[in-house]
């Protein structure tokens, strides 16, 4: 090559001149000889590497700037580049590593260059950094990623036809609406698929013709705005159509609304039956009609000119809302609906007004004026009241079986009741009662202090359920023979209402007498008389809730009863192969669920003089297992449990100093309510079993019967288990004395096999022990 160059000296340029100019490129140059060796880079080179020329020249490329991970692949090519065994040009993409160690993808035009023999010498490559096109390429594939993310889950379709109107594309979360799956009419005409009308048909035909066009579509419930746009080929001739349907159902509503707002002008005006006055933004009355005239006894030539705020019309109560919650709203939203106002008339008489805002706007969409519409509500206001009060029980009622469809667990099904009842009422307590074993017992409570909470907990008292057992309201102190209870009103109680759930029951087709499920109290701190047909409105409600709440304490039952069989039987199995008491008790307090209402559950056991704990183990609200002894026993309490050997309920147990905790953990956990059962075997207290709860709980006859069974099974597990400790204890005593006995001593089993052979036995007959 180079005696070719000799041949040409004319054209030869200076050698610095050569190198300035292949410095000056914007592409990477690079000669490597024969053994992968660098004999010249350029410029570019250099600066994308990170080093000088010098650093680089006589370096192996390889080894030297390349990752690691390719080295040997790429000096692989290199080889057969130099063998000849690549005959053409050949492009290559690999990584370079600079200086700092960071990575710049490359691509590379590789040339042999040959001496005057033919004879291959080395490489010329032309390199380009490509490293920022392959992240916009990365980043373009992820946006259409995403672009495919927002086309599955946004409320519109996407759908492409054919020349001939056969659906070749459907997509988009808008057809979740139509119940449409795009499998079942892909390859179908549009046509046949979608039973198009003929208005419609007309312009997918249109489109197909090659014109953009744009429809309206109904479909069921729903209206789709769909825009129809041609598809050409590369000839430029008709390959189809192009569509996007966007759901504009709540739109079109909205626009309707709208429209509607704004088509009271002239005659209309003066026209209707209601009172209109044309407003301008700076609130000067520019028009009026005649009802506006009746209801505010000012004739026009009064009133025109004038503004609202000065006629001395509302209130300054009234100026402040309008000025500071209306105005903002109409010029955000364009219409404020149905505000209740109290006018004072030309006559200094009060007049109250359902009034109105609409925004009017130019073509431009910027507003001009402002028209209110005032309904004269004296005759109606009575019956809106009621209109009202039938509208909340309607919503109340949807809305609670909407809810209570979500769930058929009891308590959260209470929660719904009473507080949609609390805020249909707007009153600021309230409890929800059941009946269990002749009490009434506090479910769910909102509104109420801690103390009353404890108080309310269980009911007994006769006067108390008397009322609660009848739709009954207390005043307090407007009337003296219905008087509140003093616990509830110390807490400032000014009315008290019952409101009894009881349920028909149909005994041959015929109903037979009623059943009392409970009792929603609702209390106010405010005076407040409720109407009669306030209390039909929530005598309405409660039939339908009471039948929810008897379904959910009827699932809510059989579940528990299920859970806790359940329970019983895994801890059976469990305990069966155990022969160790604290294994047992492990076992114990490690199955039973808090759902069953344990929280926190221990298990003391008696020493042999029952005076105290000799065993202990205790699992915590958190879960945590501890051995050590967490509270201790009053002495009174405890000789009860050994005396009368039934279970002992604590209501409160920060009230009661029988239990006293030991390292505060009572405290700690906010344990409140307490439940032991004694476990008994040969009609001795050998123990007790101990329930502890975070909340303050009524403990029902069935939660008792639960824990009393489990108090059992675990007694006899016991009494099992303490059985073969002794009877271990007694083979080991037995072992010793035999072992060391002048006499031998053999024992055989059933079949004849010697299981012990002594000492002595050794020695009388000659063998040993592990001979016999």
């Amino acid at each position: 090559m180079e005696e070719e160059e000799k041949d040409k000296p004319s054209q030869k340029l200076p050698q610095i001149s050569l190198e300035k100019l292949l410095d000056a490129t914007t592409d990477i140059l690079l000669i490597l000889n024969s053994r992968g060796e660098v004999s010249f880079i350029n410029q570019k080179g250099c600066e994308l590497l990170g080093y000088t020329k010098n650093e680089i020249v006589g370096k192996n490329w390889f080894e030297c700037f390349l990752p690691r991970k390719i080295r040997k692949k790429a000096s692989n090519v290199f080889q057969s580049l130099i063998k000849g065994e690549i005959k053409k040009d050949h492009l290559y993409v690999n990584p370079v590593l600079s200086r700092n160690k960071e990575e710049r993808l490359i691509e590379w035009h590789n040339s042999l260059i040959r001496d005057q023999q033919g004879q291959i010498i080395g490489t010329l490559s032309s390199g380009t950094d490509i490293t920022d096109q392959k992240r916009v390429q990365e980043d373009l594939q992820k946006r259409e990623g995403y672009l495919q993310a927002i086309i599955i889950s946004a409320p519109i379709i996407i759908f492409s036809l054919d020349k001939k109107g056969r659906l070749t594309l459907l997509e988009g979360k808008g057809l979740d609406q139509l119940k449409i799956k795009p499998k079942e009419v892909l390859g179908h005409s549009i046509f046949e698929a979608f039973r198009v009308n003929s208005g419609v048909g007309e312009k997918i035909k249109r489109a197909l013709a090659g014109e953009a066009v744009s429809a309206l579509i109904e479909r069921g419930q729903r209206i789709f705005e769909t825009f129809l746009y041609p598809m050409k080929d590369v000839s430029g001739l008709g390959a189809g159509v192009f569509g996007v349907a966007l759901d504009v159902t709540e739109q079109r509503k909205i626009e309707e609304e709208l429209i509607f707002a704004t088509k009271m002008t002239g005659d209309i005006i003066e026209a209707m039956g209601d009172g209109v006055a044309l407003v301008s933004l700076d609130g000067i009355i520019k028009k009026v009609n005649r009802e506006f005239e009746r209801h505010t006894g000012y004739s026009r030539d009064e009133i025109l000119g004038r503004s609202f705020e000065k006629t001395g019309l509302f209130s300054q109560e009234d100026i402040e809302r309008i000025r500071e919650r209306i105005i903002p709203e109409l010029l955000k939203k364009g219409f404020v609906r149905n505000i209740e106002v109290e006018i004072k008339r030309k006559d200094k008489k009060k007049f109250p007004l359902l009034m109105s805002w609409s925004l009017l706007k130019d073509r431009q969409g910027k507003p001009i004026d402002i028209v209110t519409v005032s309904k004269d509500i004296t005759e109606l206001k009575l019956m809106d009241l009621l209109l009202r009060r039938q509208r909340d029980e309607l919503v109340i009622r949807n809305r609670i079986t909407a809810r209570m469809l979500e769930t058929f667990e009891l308590k959260k099904r209470l929660r719904v009741i009473l507080g949609e009842i609390m805020d249909l009422f707007q009153l600021s307590m309230g409890t929800v009662h059941l009946w269990e074993d002749g009490k009434m017992i506090l479910y769910y409570g909102r509104g109420l202090s801690r103390k009353l909470r404890n108080r309310l907990s269980a009911l007994t008292e006769k006067d108390l359920l008397q009322f609660m057992a009848q739709h009954n309201i207390y005043y307090e102190p407007l009337e003296t023979h219905k008087k509140i209870p003093d616990f509830i009103k110390a807490e400032g109680i000014k009315v008290l209402i019952s409101i009894p759930l009881t349920i028909e029951k149909v005994r041959e087709g015929r109903k037979d007498s009623s059943s009392w499920l409970g009792t929603i109290l609702l209390a106010s701190r405010r005076y407040e008389f409720f109407s009669s047909d306030e209390v039909k409105i929530l005598q309405g409600v409660t039939e339908q809730l009471a039948l929810a709440v008897d379904h959910s304490i009827r699932y809510e039952r059989a579940r528990e009863r299920l859970q806790r069989l359940e329970t019983l039987r895994r801890i059976d199995l469990a305990i069966m192969e155990r022969h160790f008491i604290r294994e047992i008790l492990k076992i114990i307090v490690e199955k039973v669920p808090q759902d069953l209402g344990a929280d926190a559950i221990a298990i003391s056991l008696y020493d042999e003089e029952k005076r105290k704990s000799s065993v202990f183990i205790m699992k915590m609200p958190n879960g945590a297992l501890i051995e050590e002894e967490a509270f201790e026993l009053a002495e009174d309490l405890k000789e009860s449990y050994l005396r009368e050997k039934r279970p002992i309920i604590i209501h409160d147990l920060s009230s009661d100093p029988r239990i006293k905790s030991k390292k505060e953990i009572i405290q700690r956990h906010k344990l409140c309510s307490y439940l032991g059962v004694p476990l008994i075997a040969a009609r001795e207290t050998i123990g007790i079993l101990h329930i502890l709860t975070c909340q303050n709980k009524i403990f029902t006859k069935e939660d008792i019967e639960f824990f009393q069974t489990l108090a059992g099974q675990a007694s006899i597990a016991l009494k099992s288990a303490h059985l073969v400790e002794n009877l271990r204890e007694s083979e080991r005593k037995f072992r010793v004395i035999a072992a060391s006995a002048h006499d031998a001593i053999v024992m055989t089993d059933d079949q004849g096999r010697i299981t012990f052979w002594n000492k002595a036995a050794e020695k009388i007959f000659g063998y040993s022990a592990l001979e016999a």
